[in-house]
């Protein structure tokens, strides 16, 4: 029981976790064992008690150190032989309760996503500057699929593994008409670069054949949408999008309804966008671009304000190579990390005695101090409220 624990717990780390996930995801069904082991240990009757402390009371057979009045007495006691049996078996039970909840949950995600309810069909699949996977999935059901923006999903693919399922944030709602979703998958992990390697090749075989694809389509099956901290952004007036990489994908959703629609809410949307490569932002820069041509074609060009942060190998050449004919997007772009305290302080001041909500999408590190920092300019006349989604 030791052995699986320790196994567990090593492999759970944090730098074994993000570079061998099915390591770390395989290892976990030790649990099991785990079980089945603590099921034995009280039905093995391993462990008893003595029956006829009555006639042999415990320890009386030790007179070295006694005296003798004592010693008389306790020989009589001791006459008969200690007796053993095993007590009645409850322990059981209470493991029992959590793995059939378990058992339960299993039976029932697998059932709904092999189900027609959740069964789709790959409409679109390529691979994105970045080292990313951009996948469009159509359910297969005609009813639509009511999703929220920031809500995720569960998807598998069982040509790479029929075990693992993996949370992905939605990118794109379905539309009037339609009955799909999008994907944005960063590659972290061996599961996303098997995905992204096969949806390369297929892209690389139709090429050489002009076009036609030779191989079957990559099925996956999928589990919800299931619902997250970020799923109430449309109830709120005013917000602060953070995100670090692929963070970004929470908010893509609120991005692309504002270009759709003309919701009302959010009425102020301020973006931070982290990220260490130049090709990150190439997945969503047209929509930040088109989104405040938007709102300024409508004369709102305080609803959407945008800073872009560049972390690494900072090169102004191939920033204008890139974004030349985006300029919005080329004059928001910033060198190196934020500097969170000239963030909020601009929070504090727009919004003085008003509540914003921020939202933030990162590893745990800028998650601590994004918390930190709401904290600490709350008690500047401005009431910030956090919500965030981690990773890593």
């Amino acid at each position: 029981m030791l052995v699986t624990l320790v196994a567990m717990a090593y492999l759970a780390r944090r730098s074994v976790r993000e570079r061998f996930y099915n390591s770390f995801f395989t290892s976990h069904h030790l649990f099991l064992v785990f079980y089945g082991m603590m099921f034995y240990h009280p039905l093995s009757n391993i462990i008893k008690h003595q029956t006829n402390t009555d006639k042999h009371r415990i320890m009386c057979d030790l007179v070295d150190n006694i005296t003798l009045h004592s010693n008389e007495d306790l020989l009589v006691l001791c006459e008969e032989p200690p007796e053993f049996a095993a007590g009645v078996k409850r322990a059981w039970i209470w493991p029992l309760i959590g793995l059939l909840i378990y058992l339960l949950d299993t039976s029932f995600r697998y059932l709904s996503s092999h189900s027609e309810r959740y069964r789709v069909a790959t409409v679109q699949a390529y691979a994105m500057t970045g080292h990313a996977v951009h996948l469009r999935l159509q359910f297969c059901r005609k009813s639509p699929v009511k999703i929220l923006p920031g809500q995720y999903v569960l998807l598998q693919c069982p040509a790479i593994s029929t075990l693992e399922w993996h949370p992905f944030t939605i990118t794109e709602l379905p539309v009037e008409g339609r009955n799909d979703i999008t994907l944005t998958i960063k590659v972290r992990g061996d599961w996303t670069e098997e995905l992204y390697g096969r949806v390369a090749q297929r892209e690389q075989c139709k090429r050489n054949l002009g076009g036609v694809d030779p191989y079957r389509r990559i099925e996956f099956l999928l589990d919800g949408p299931y619902p997250s901290v970020m799923s109430n952004m449309l109830d709120c007036k005013r917000v602060l999008f953070i995100g670090a990489g692929v963070g970004i994908t929470p908010f893509v959703t609120i991005m692309r309804l504002l270009l759709s629609t003309n919701v009302d809410q959010p009425a102020r949307v301020h973006l931070v966008w982290i990220a260490r490569s130049l090709e990150t932002f190439l997945w969503f820069a047209d929509e930040i671009a088109r989104l405040q041509e938007k709102f300024w074609s409508q004369n709102k060009p305080d609803r959407f304000w945008v800073k872009l942060y560049w972390t690494q190998n900072y090169d102004e050449h191939l920033l204008a190579e890139c974004f030349g004919d985006m300029p919005s997007i080329k004059s928001r772009m910033h060198q190196g990390r934020p500097n969170w305290n000239d963030v909020f302080i601009d929070l504090v001041t727009l919004y003085p005695k008003k509540s914003v909500s921020v939202f933030s999408c990162g590893p745990k590190e800028l998650t601590k101090e994004i918390r930190l920092k709401c904290k600490e300019y709350s008690k500047h006349g401005c009431k910030l409220s956090y919500f965030h989604e981690g990773f890593g």
